[in-house]
């Protein structure tokens, strides 16, 4: 078993577990390389270790850029945890400065739109109850 396999097996929670292993593959293709021989190198040299890994975790970041924002941070965060969790440690305050300058708002993308009044007046003429009517004219009004 790897390193990834046995720092899996740590967590409890199935989707967490799940969702890391996503991650950590995902970084895997990103680099081009397994994690066991990608820390084994780190391990090497911490300090240019360290770095090569903060330029990777960048890299893998801006791969995932077609993501919502809450995923891409939920994937750089899982693999930022793994490396942590193995002595590879990123500064809090290049990490914190990263977050603030870089990492979209953790909140959903919604694309809500009011409607027109066109698409109302087709909705309220395709109701046939008036009780119906009434609850989609009360709902529009607020």
């Amino acid at each position: 078993m790897g390193v990834k396999e046995d720092w899996l097996n740590d967590f409890q929670n199935e989707n967490t577990t799940a969702a890391y292993e996503i991650a950590l593959r995902q970084f895997e293709d990103s680099i081009d390389n397994n994690l066991d021989e990608y820390l084994k190198e780190l391990k090497k040299d911490k300090e240019e270790g360290r770095k090569k890994f903060w330029k990777d975790l960048k890299e893998f970041w801006k791969s995932l850029s077609d993501l919502a924002p809450k995923s891409q941070n939920n994937k750089v965060s899982a693999v930022k945890l793994f490396f942590k969790d193995h002595e590879i440690n990123i500064p809090e305050s290049e990490w914190s400065k990263f977050r603030r300058r870089k990492m979209r708002s953790n909140r959903p993308l919604t694309r809500d739109k009011a409607g027109t009044k066109e698409e109302w007046r087709k909705i309220i003429n395709n109701i046939q109850r008036p009780p119906g009517k009434a609850l989609f004219l009360a709902l529009l009004s607020t």
